[in-house]
């Protein structure tokens, strides 16, 4: 369905017509609102809603929250210049989820902490977890610049086998 479709669809329908009128208020006002503050804080700063002549903001961090109430004033008397109806500012901080994700932390093992985890794998019964202790063994540094596989945990385990018979 196409935008054209679905803004038809809102323009229409008569019990939209009122929520559709109040989005794109709130819309507008988000503009004004944006191009008025400074660059930095402007994208962290969104119109939550409008009630009763006072606008809600809400900010993305503490720090631009608090940034936005040092231009409260400011922002009250340049709103009020075009939008006559808004009486006051409330500033809520709404901090929502990061797109952005630290990546995750990837942990190594030294070579003892990698061996005795290759030993361990030898002695155990199920494949299941045994590919588990290989794969986390695995985050150490690999012998021959390769990764290791179940095959080579297996030779690994004959070695053994052969350096206990000595």
């Amino acid at each position: 369905m196409s935008i054209k479709a679905i803004k038809a669809i809102l323009d229409s329908a008569p019990e939209l017509k009122s929520l559709t009128e109040q989005s794109r208020y709130l819309l507008h006002i988000q503009q004004l609102v944006r191009k008025m503050l400074p660059t930095g804080i402007a994208s962290q700063v969104s119109v939550g809603y409008f009630n009763s002549g006072t606008l809600t903001l809400t900010s993305s961090s503490g720090a631009a929250a608090a940034k936005l109430r040092q231009l409260k004033p400011r922002l009250l008397e340049q709103l009020r210049r075009t939008e006559p109806e808004v009486n006051s500012i409330k500033i809520i901080v709404q901090v929502g989820t990061n797109p952005n994700p630290l990546p995750t932390k990837r942990i190594f093992l030294g070579p003892e902490a990698r061996d005795a985890l290759l030993a361990l794998s030898v002695r155990l019964d199920s494949p299941t977890l045994r590919s588990a202790v290989v794969q986390l063994a695995s985050r150490g540094a690999t012998l021959n610049s390769k990764q290791e596989t179940l095959e080579d945990i297996d030779s690994y385990k004959n070695q053994s086998d052969d350096d206990a018979d000595r």
